[in-house]
């Protein structure tokens, strides 16, 4: 499976979602530099 921003249809606290069948688990460890890249991608930050 590719990822790609496009592709995210939410983000929650504890995972990524990307369609009804696929779920991306983001850990305590990874949340705050996925938030920083989430940021950077889509709010131009």
């Amino acid at each position: 499976m590719s990822f790609k921003k496009d592709n995210i249809q939410e983000v929650n606290k504890n995972r990524v979602i990307m369609d009804s069948d696929t779920y991306l688990p983001i850990g305590d460890n990874y949340r705050e530099a996925f938030n920083d890249y989430l940021n950077q991608k889509f709010l131009g930050r």
